[in-house]
């Protein structure tokens, strides 16, 4: 019987709040001052105040309110040539996670057991000294992975094709933007050939044409018996790759199974309350704090708030937001998703106004009028603030769940749409001539 090429036996992770070098002098002084008096340690009001906004403040342990349980025995197997990917919202615990599997950092209890070469690509720019050339860290990533410089020099023309960074590839890496950063650290993962490629959520930084080609070269190393760890928010993107998933939560997988399945629970849990409620900060999947979502409202034409639709009904969009600093040029997109997560309709301002926007400091109210016909079933929306670049800002992955009727309102006779044919209606004119014979 192959043996598990990973195997993760009673994980845990627990951080230790509050230690040296964690505050300010003062307060790391008054934290050796306790200590020799034999006080105990509590968290301060800010920290408490930052973990309940992660949704986090259930995994510190009681009995030693100094410490935060990043992962609590987490236990699974995957085999040689899986796909796996590893879902879970913000604060879940997955980057811990991925750490200790590329041996970055060191798990407070319990094993893994990796049986195979690892290459992996956490963050964009990781592993890569920024003085050196593109060509320079290539070198000393596959040193660093245990190559020869005979193998790097067979490996290095597919590479930098692979990156499209040909004309750059001489120049510091300081230099690179982000999306030549994560293209030559995806390349230079992904042709070491590695027995285990480890991949966190690193394409959103990157084009359309590039993702493609990063999840195509990902299932080649699979189909090569390869093992690859596969973590995104992107849900279409693990649905297209991932043979199975883990979902984790607050430290812990809480399930496991086929890939649609766990997206499905996945997508249930960071569902918003209701519509016209403001948004949960916890639940974004981005969020740098330069822009934030307030709300988002699905409205009908009399512009009140409501989640059930005709299906001749026009939806609307209204979305409220905070900039707290000046952003020159920003986007705004819309997705409106089926439950399993499929894309049905996208909108960007870029596409219809042909502009980016400029803001400052304050709270703006922007309004999506739209005239799409939606198959009855029930949708959802997804919405991101992002730079030009493709760089997000803020995104929420599911909101404001919705559900369009069977029947139009002033119309007994309309035609029954059985669920099977499509999700949207065709916008389009029919013509019918009469050919002469």
């Amino acid at each position: 019987m192959t043996k598990p090429i990973i195997q993760a036996k009673d994980l845990s992770k627990v951080y230790r709040l509050g230690n040296l070098g964690a505050k300010s002098f003062a307060d790391d002084v008054r934290t050796l001052w306790n200590k020799f008096r034999g006080k105990e340690e509590t968290l301060d009001t800010k920290v408490i105040k930052q973990l309940k906004q992660q949704d986090s403040i259930g995994r510190i342990n009681p009995e030693r309110k100094n410490e935060f349980w990043a992962l609590h025995d987490i236990n699974f197997e995957i085999q040689p040539g899986e796909v796996v990917g590893i879902i879970g919202h913000n604060g879940a615990g997955k980057s811990t996670l991925l750490k200790i599997l590329s041996r970055i950092t060191e798990p407070t209890t319990g094993e893994v057991i990796l049986r195979g070469r690892v290459s992996s690509l956490l963050e964009v720019g990781t592993g890569f000294h920024p003085d050196l050339t593109g060509k320079e860290n290539t070198y000393l990533n596959g040193a660093i992975h245990g190559m020869t410089k005979k193998e790097i020099d067979e490996k290095f023309d597919d590479i930098i094709e692979f990156a499209n960074i040909q004309h750059f590839i001489d120049t510091p890496v300081k230099r690179y933007s982000s999306g030549m950063h994560v293209r030559l650290a995806f390349a230079v993962a992904a042709h070491l050939e590695p027995e285990i490629l480890i991949v966190d959520e690193v394409l959103p930084v990157g084009d359309a044409e590039f993702q493609n080609s990063c999840l195509s070269k990902m299932k080649d190393i699979s189909n090569r018996g390869k093992t690859v760890i596969f973590v995104s928010h992107i849900m279409t993107s693990v649905k297209a790759l991932c043979n199975r998933c883990y979902l984790l939560e607050d430290g812990t997988i809480t399930s496991e199974g086929a890939t649609l399945d766990i997206i499905e629970k996945y997508l249930k849990r960071g569902q918003a309350s209701e519509v016209a409620n403001k948004l949960d900060h916890s639940k974004f999947e981005y969020d740098t704090g330069e822009a934030r979502f307030i709300s988002i409202d699905i409205l009908d034409k009399k512009d009140q708030s409501k989640s059930r639709f005709l299906y001749r009904d026009p939806i609307n969009i209204h979305i409220q937001f905070e900039v707290y600093e000046i952003i020159d040029r920003f986007l705004v997109s819309v997705h409106i998703c089926a439950p399993d997560g499929t894309p049905i309709a996208y909108g960007c301002n870029i596409d219809t106004q042909g502009k980016s926007f400029s803001v400052k400091h304050g709270q703006y109210s922007l309004r999506i009028k739209t005239d799409e016909k939606l198959h009855p079933g029930t949708y959802f929306l997804k919405a991101a603030l992002f730079y030009p670049t493709g760089r997000p800002i803020c995104l929420i992955e599911r909101t404001c769940e919705f559900t369009v009727e069977k029947f139009a309102e002033d119309n007994d006779h309309s035609y029954k749409w059985p669920r099977s044919q499509a999700y949207k209606m065709l916008n389009a004119e029919w013509k019918l001539d009469e050919r002469k014979t």
